[in-house]
């Protein structure tokens, strides 16, 4: 549902990046002393979402499995598996749910509704990603699941059903029986933060933090990293967002044009990583890297211990480079509108 990322299959997200960064050429990153504010941005959909409503086009030949307890990366016959960490999955399920119900405070027409391990979500933008149901419990009552999608239904936006591996099989039954299509998508987490000092500067790049006045830059940062209309990202990101405690936002810029953006958002001991994209004509030269290496360093500088973002299927590998480990794979139903060309 809320996934962070337009060119990936993302829900309620996190992560993503608009591009397919190397770190074979390991970014240097100034830090620049223009004006900064300890706050950031929003939300992210998906360009995939995008393109079935005709904005662009994309490749639907990559799948996210979970096989014999690995993590499983199918694409056009070809297929790598990645151990799943060791890490108590509840963590950072329940982080995934405490951060969208606080991104949710800085959008005008958005709001939330939770229920003992899940979470309805509505942002207001039609994109079914940014509204629906997030079920972090394996337990959840899948009456309450119901009535949660039924409230979002009535919006009449396009949502889906965000669910972790192995939730009662009632409530996918939900999903099946309101004709919605599966996608699955990973939830990484970083605990070890020691590759991040691999992500160097790059020359001439310079990544600062945005002040709420400038969220308008972040929006088209990321459009333009998705390649994707911007009008769904003025809607979210929003000075309303950009004020919000412990959100920060950041944009890279060479020669004063921007080439990547991204931002944080820290609560107690973890930090969400949310929108990383970079405009095609910047990409592989590690901008994307270098800003979510920012965004990670900033949130343990404050007092986090680990970072979690659900990434796109580009940004993927990059991420596993960065530190960044699966989780668990969760399971993301689409509305049957959502699936409309």
């Amino acid at each position: 549902m809320l996934k962070a990322k337009l060119t990936d299959r993302r829900c309620f997200h996190g992560g993503g990046t608009g591009e397919a960064m190397s770190l074979s050429s390991p970014p240097t990153v100034q830090m620049c002393n223009l004006p900064a504010n300890p706050t950031g941005s929003l939300l992210r959909s998906t360009r995939q979402n995008l393109c079935r409503q005709g904005c662009c086009s994309a490749d639907h030949n990559q799948a996210w499995l979970v096989k014999d307890g690995m993590a499983v990366q199918a694409r056009r016959g070809r297929t790598s598996f990645n151990q799943l960490v060791p890490i108590d999955p509840e963590v950072p399920a329940a982080a995934l749910l405490e951060t969208w119900q606080h991104l949710l405070a800085g959008v005008l027409d958005g709001w939330t509704r939770a229920e003992p391990g899940a979470l309805a979500v509505v942002t207001g933008v039609a994109l079914p990603t940014l509204n629906g149901v997030c079920v972090a419990s394996l337990d959840a009552d899948a009456e309450v699941v119901a009535d949660l999608l039924d409230q979002v239904a009535a919006t009449g936006l396009p949502h889906s059903l965000l669910v972790r591996p192995d939730v009662a099989k009632r409530v996918t039954d939900l999903a099946v029986a309101r004709g919605m299509t599966r996608e699955q998508l990973p939830l990484m987490v970083l605990e070890d933060s020691s590759q991040l000092g691999a992500v160097q500067a790059t020359d001439g790049l310079v990544i600062r933090e945005l002040v709420p006045a400038e969220a308008h830059l972040h929006a088209k940062a990321v459009a333009a990293g998705f390649e994707v209309p911007v009008e769904p990202f003025l809607q979210l990101m929003t000075p309303a967002s950009l004020e919000l405690p412990g959100v920060h936002c950041y944009l890279g810029e060479v020669d004063c044009q921007p080439v990547t953006t991204g931002f944080g958002v820290t609560l107690g001991s973890y930090v969400g990583i949310f929108d990383i994209a970079t405009p095609p004509a910047h990409r592989r030269r590690g901008y994307g890297a270098a800003v979510t290496a920012r965004a990670v360093t900033d949130g343990l500088a404050a007092g986090a211990k680990w970072a979690w973002l659900q990434p796109s299927e580009l940004g993927y590998r990059v991420y596993e480079r960065l530190g960044f480990r699966t989780a668990e794979v969760w399971s993301c139903w689409l509305s049957a509108t959502a699936t409309d060309p």
